[in-house]
């Protein structure tokens, strides 16, 4: 990724022009590769800030399972070090992880990890959307995390009060077979929220928040547990602020040319007590098939 940015690639080129005409005070980047000095992500800032965009001052990147090698043959293939017997799918440690580009400081101290939580830990918050353990070899059991990615809280410091963001990026729902072990665990990691958010995992629960995922589901059509996404829509923890917005205006993603490809697989979802004023979406198809999604919110 680094390289690509250095050499002023057109995708990133596109990805910052996008985000410098958007100018958010925070934005959650999704796929952005890891590196422990954040090199990739000052050089992604600075192509933001030349093309007319916000300085960015405060990053964060939190280490993702992508690429960690568990070790075991979790695909059942014959082999234990492939990208699919990885807690995250990769060819190297940290490809295609989470990244925040923010106007306001982090509130360091109150920053929560959750991405080293097992699998068969986190499947008794929501048992009957979450198999049982089994599902994983005896080794795996013991080993296997619930994040394909990341699960991530992170206070900002806004005017004097706390905006904690809730970010994660779900493994998509299939390339597997008809255990359909990637379909339940997209609905474990989606679920997580909702059980944290329940006192679950901590009793450091933020009065403020905003959902900023990519969930890799629809709510309503495509392959996945979709009743997982619906109890998260649905929920008295989260206000959905696209209610009004027609079905067609909240799609995210085109998989392909088809019509039935286009879904809502990314959300912005806030705390019942913050009050939305504005939703956006910017298809962005030279930088990504990923739609680039808005809030404005009275904070």
């Amino acid at each position: 990724m680094l390289r690509d940015i250095l050499r002023k690639d057109p995708e990133p080129m596109a990805v910052a022009k996008q985000i410098a005409d958007a100018a958010p005070d925070i934005i959650v980047l999704q796929n952005i590769d890891f590196d422990s000095q954040n090199h990739g992500l000052s050089g992604l800032r600075e192509l933001i800030n030349n093309q007319g965009g916000p300085s960015y001052p405060h990053l964060f990147a939190p280490r993702p399972n992508t690429g960690i090698p568990t070790g075991i043959d979790i695909d059942g293939d014959g082999i234990s070090n492939g990208p699919r017997d990885a807690h995250g799918y990769g060819t190297f440690p940290g490809q295609r992880g989470i990244a925040i580009l923010s106007q306001h400081p982090i509130a360091t101290a109150g920053v929560q990890s959750f991405s080293n939580i097992l699998w068969q830990n986190a499947a008794a918050a929501a048992p009957d959307v979450i198999p049982a353990p089994e599902m994983l070899s005896i080794d795996a059991r013991d080993t296997f995390r619930l994040s394909s990615t990341a699960h991530v809280a992170i206070p900002f410091s806004i005017n004097g009060s706390l905006l904690t963001i809730l970010t994660h990026h779900a493994t998509p729902p299939m390339f597997d077979g008809p255990e359909d072990r990637n379909g339940f665990r997209n609905a474990a990691e989606n679920l997580f929220w909702l059980a944290y958010l329940n006192g679950t995992f901590t009793e450091a629960l933020p009065q403020s928040y905003i959902l900023a995922a990519l969930t890799n589901i629809d709510p309503n059509k495509g392959q996945g547990h979709r009743s997982a996404m619906q109890s998260i829509l649905q929920s008295q923890q989260f206000r959905e602020p696209l209610v009004t917005v027609p079905p067609t205006n909240r799609v995210t993603v085109q998989w392909n040319e088809t019509q039935s490809s286009s879904m809502r697989v990314s959300y912005l979802l806030p705390s019942p007590n913050i009050t939305v004023k504005a939703t956006g979406n910017r298809p962005m198809p030279s930088a990504s098939r990923h739609h680039l999604i808005w809030i404005d919110i009275d904070f």
